[in-house]
Formats: structure tokens, sequence, C-alpha cells
């Protein structure tokens, strides 16, 4: 028999020898956990079930796609979730529990602070495995415990809306004043396309290059013809002939009426000088393409600011309950049983440990 056997020998001799001491001890250590555990106060628990909604559209369109570039799905779960465990979590919506059901007193705290700590403790966050959210109250009053955990789940609601409801805010005030900017432009320029259009005789540009161009094209035929006529004329009369010089002055008449085409001569405005229509082509698509523009933003900004207005003034529901919390039937602790197996384990364990130590 080795050393070690034999003091595992002596010991449980020892053990067998003063059993009725390390017995009577755990028997009498149980009988007072027994006594009071009786004595413990009845602690109940009632728990809500919450879903937040999952893969929902942001409610602001395009504007929305900026949120998407949070970390809460990186995190292994959703923003919403993120959003309403902080709001559980807050002081404001604590101070709402405590308001309503008179905390302060009931817990028999001093001050405010304290009361607020307690609640925290009695108050338990999990999220479960397909992502829900389970609201957790312990309180001594069982018809109590189930209206406390449903009203926390209420003012969880209650936050996220109005939270919803400024954020919606806040983009209908963004929205509107790009909206009264937007037009502001649009007014000036249309103030700008009128001054030009007047300053440069413009109705409109393509139908009057046509008719310029027609009337040009006209003008310079008429002027090949009457050419062609001159120095047939000048073949059969001599220069100063007053059939040549009727030529010639219409000739003179119609180059210089076909020349104010491409010069600043004209006092007719209809016509648009042939030297400036690249100029005026230009700028006038240029204020085309700019109202074009801030028409097209206006027409992108007026459905987002009615839906904005929608969020800001809806109270729906934001999230969903599963399980409502209802008055719990069993209590949650004091675990009698257990806090009885625990105090015998304890005091065979310190019994036998003062019998090895007294032969020692």
């Amino acid at each position: 028999m080795t050393e070690d056997q034999a003091t595992g020998l002596n010991i449980y001799r020892l053990i067998w020898k003063r059993k009725k001491f390390i017995v009577s001890t755990v028997f009498i250590v149980s009988l007072i956990a027994v006594v009071i555990s009786l004595f413990l106060p009845k602690w109940y628990k009632a728990s809500a079930v919450i879903l937040p909604p999952s893969g929902e559209q942001s409610p602001f369109g395009a504007l929305g796609m900026l949120g998407e570039l949070g970390v809460g799905n990186l995190l292994g779960g959703s923003d919403n979730q993120f959003r309403y465990i902080s709001i559980l979590k807050s002081r404001s919506l604590r101070e709402k529990v405590v308001d309503k059901f008179n905390l302060q007193t009931k817990y028999k705290c001093n001050n405010i602070e304290e009361t607020l700590l307690k609640l925290k403790k009695n108050m338990d966050i999990a999220v479960g495995d397909e992502m829900q959210i389970a609201v957790n109250v312990l309180d001594k009053d069982q018809d109590l415990v189930a209206e406390m955990a449903n009203y926390i789940v209420f003012c969880l609601d209650s936050i996220n809306i109005a939270m919803t409801s400024g954020k919606a805010k806040n983009v209908r005030k963004f929205i509107e004043n790009r909206m009264d900017e937007v037009i502001d432009s649009l007014i000036l320029l249309e103030a700008d396309i009128i001054d030009f259009m007047k300053s440069e005789g413009i109705l409109s540009i393509e139908e009057q290059i046509s008719v310029s161009v027609m009337n040009a094209t006209d003008l310079k035929f008429q002027i090949i013809t009457k050419e062609i006529e001159l120095a047939i004329t000048q073949k059969n009369f001599e220069k100063n002939n007053p059939k040549v010089k009727m030529i010639e002055n219409e000739v003179e008449i119609l180059n210089k009426k076909y020349s104010e085409y491409f010069g600043k001569n004209s006092d007719d405005n209809l016509y648009l000088n042939f030297s400036e229509i690249p100029q005026i082509g230009l700028k006038m698509k240029r204020l085309e393409r700019k109202a074009e523009y801030l028409t097209n933003v206006f027409k992108f900004l007026g459905p987002q600011f009615e839906q904005a207005k929608i969020e800001e003034t809806k109270k729906i529901p934001t999230l969903q309950v599963l399980d409502k919390a209802i008055r719990p039937e069993i209590k949650s602790k004091p675990k009698r049983s257990l806090i009885v197996l625990l105090s015998a384990f304890v005091a065979g364990l310190i019994s036998t440990s003062i019998v090895i130590a007294k032969e020692k």
C-alpha cells in the first residue's frame, strides 16, 4: 500500500468515526436553510417578447440610403435591434416606469438615482437566437410584474415613434428649405431667360434660324440670278446704259440685304445674325440645361417632401409584440431546493474539514 493510499484510508476512517458530528451538522444547517428560505420574499418574473422590423426600407427613399452605411449588420444584428436595446437601457424609459408605478415608494428608496439603479437590476434585456428581444422584469408583486413589463414595451414604442417623428421633422425641414432654394433659383433663371430673349430678339431660336437660312438662301439665289442678268446685259449694252445701271443697283441692294444676315446693321430682330448664332445658341442651351436640372431636382424633392410629412405625423406602432407579458403563476426566486442543497454541501465540507483539522 502506498503512502497516498494509506493517508486516504486514514481520512476515510476518521470521517466514518466522526460521522455523527458531520451528519448532525449537515442536518442542522440544512434545517436552518429551509427555515430561512421559507422566510425569504418571493420574486416573480414576467417576460414580453418583441421583434424589430427587419429589412424594412427607409421611408425617405434615396436620402435614406445614407443610413445603410452603418455598422449594425457587421456586428451580427440589425440597426433596429441596437436602437431598441439602447432605448430599453435608457434613463428616460426607466424614469417613465418609476413615475408610472411609484417605484421610489415601492422600493423604499431615498432618491430617484437609487430607484433607477434598483429598477435596472430588476430588468433584463436578452436577444434570442432568432433575433427577438425579450424584456424580463422581476418584482415581488405577482399581479403587477406583467403590467410593468408590458408598460416598458409601450414606452419603448412611444419613445421610438417620437424619435422617428423627430428625424422625419428634420428631414422634412431640410427638404423644404432645399425646395425653397430651388424655386428661388428657378424664378431668377426664368427672369434671366426672359431678359436674354428680349435682348437678342429670340422668340424660338430653332424656328428663327430655319426662317433666316431659308430667306438668306432665297436672297443668294436672287443675287446669283441678277448677277447673271447683269453680265448678259453688260455684253449687249454700254456701261452707262440705264438698264445696266438699274440691274447694278438691284444687285447692290440684294447684296446689302444679304450681308445684314452676317452683320449688326439690321433693324429686324425677327431674323438672327448668323455670326452670333453659335454664341446665342450656346448661351441658350446653358440656360435651358440649368432650368432642366433645377426642374428635375424639384421633381425629385417633391415626393420626398410629402413622404417626410407623412412620417412626421403618423403614429403607427414601430415594433411587433410576439408575446405580451402575462401574470406569472410560479415564482422565479428564491430557489429553495438549491439553497438547501448548497447549504448542506457547504456544511458537510466545513464539518469534514474541522474533523480533519482536529485530528492533525
